[in-house]
This record gives C-alpha cells, sequence and structure tokens, in this order.
C-alpha cells in the first residue's frame, strides 16, 4: 500500500483521487488544499458523482 499526496482539491485534485482509488485499489490518498473549507458543491459535485 502507497500513500498518495494530491496538493489542490479543486476539480483536477477530484479526478486525480478518483482516479487513483478506482485504478489502485488499496492506496491511501490524503488531499491538501490551501482552503480549509472544501466542499463538493458546484463543478465537483458532477465529478464526485460521474456525471
Amino acid at each position: 500500500m502507497s500513500k498518495i499526496v494530491i496538493v489542490g482539491a479543486n476539480h483536477a485534485g477530484t479526478v486525480a483521487a478518483n482516479a487513483i482509488l478506482d485504478n489502485h485499489p488499496g492506496n491511501e490518498v490524503v488531499i491538501i488544499d490551501q482552503n480549509g473549507n472544501n466542499s463538493f458543491l458546484g463543478c465537483d459535485m458532477a465529478l464526485w458523482i460521474g456525471a
């Protein structure tokens, strides 16, 4: 198992985390963002549900 760190939780960070977890199960993904108030509103919600 690897620990993977993604810096930036905007659109690309969310897509990267989903792709890593889908294609490499068993790895741990940690997302770090400068904004402490992360949410899935707007475009990130569509990415999360796969729309």
